[in-house]
């Protein structure tokens, strides 16, 4: 059984650690564990007793005061001792998880599409409202999350570099290829040069040049061909060739970050439309004139 119990334990470790100075059960086992441990600490041994009559006798000091004060002295020792330790302990848990996300880097992007340059010499380009999440990519291991689009430029080297998005893994060597992982949106992986190899639950699967990978639903992917629209964001346009209205709004949608008001009856109408540097305000006005029906920013 425990030596210790909650109210047994210093209100200075109480309200250093724990919220409004109550500590949790978790908490209190940890720390009733260290100062347990503090008890069994073996402390020097001396001839404490003869000495201490020695001096009793020259002050005149009394018995009970005398071993008031021989025991007060390894009491303060064992709580200071044991408040060392707890200390130590949390200090080492806050190096811990300082250590564990230093690693970690964000790049994002915000209305406008923003290029960088990564530590490991890789290049990438994010389309808008979109985010790169990495570790230390000078470590044996390069490896990046993705939220949205970007256009990558891997520098080769005998690192693995790995992109990890929503629908699988993408393995890749020096590498340009394209990777759109949106909301509402068909996930899709464009190859411009080198060689990429997709890893989903359903299998693998490996693009050459000039292939794209397009998601049909969670398990079904199928393999088409690079069509300018498909990079055209690079450039700040958006292409549509044939394309349902369903998926212009929701590409609209993602690029700038807002909603829609259409009639949802047209969502199968399909169009061939190019959105050249235009604001949000601006394409719903060609939208209106090409559909001649009102389409309207929330």
């Amino acid at each position: 059984m425990n030596n210790f119990s909650q109210n047994k334990i210093p209100n200075f470790i109480s309200n250093s650690f724990a919220k409004e100075g109550v500590l949790s059960e978790s908490e209190s086992k940890k720390i009733e564990e260290i100062l347990n441990l503090s008890n069994q600490f073996q402390y020097p041994t001396a001839n404490t007793h003869k000495s201490w009559l020695e001096l009793k006798s020259q002050l005149g000091e009394t018995k009970e005061e005398s071993i008031t004060r021989a025991t007060i002295i390894p009491l303060i020792t064992r709580w200071a001792i044991a408040a060392v330790l707890v200390i130590s302990l949390a200090f080492g848990l806050w190096k811990y998880n300082s250590r564990s996300t230093q690693n970690e880097f964000v790049y994002t992007s915000g209305k406008a599409l923003k290029k960088f340059n990564l530590p490991d010499g890789s290049i990438i380009t994010l389309n808008s409202f979109s985010k790169l999440i990495t570790n230390d990519l000078n470590s044996d291991e390069r490896e990046v999350k993705l939220i949205g689009e970007a256009f990558f430029e891997v520098n080769h080297n005998d690192k693995p570099f790995l992109v990890k998005t929503d629908h699988g893994l993408i393995h890749v060597t020096g590498t340009k290829f394209n990777v759109r992982n949106r909301v509402n949106l068909p996930f899709q992986i464009a190859l411009a040069e080198g060689h990429v190899t997709f890893t989903s639950p359903k299998g693998k699967l490996a693009l050459i040049p000039g292939e794209v990978i397009t998601s049909k639903n969670e398990s079904v992917f199928v393999k088409s061909s690079i069509k300018s629209a498909t990079l055209s964001w690079l450039d700040s346009k958006l292409m549509f060739e044939n394309e349902t209205l369903l998926v212009i709004i929701n590409t609209l949608e993602n690029q700038y970050n807002i909603k829609f008001e259409y009639d949802k009856q047209l969502n199968d109408e399909k169009l061939t439309l190019t959105f050249d540097h235009l604001s949000a305000s601006q394409a719903a006005e060609l939208l209106s004139r090409t559909l001649n029906t009102k389409v309207d920013i929330k």
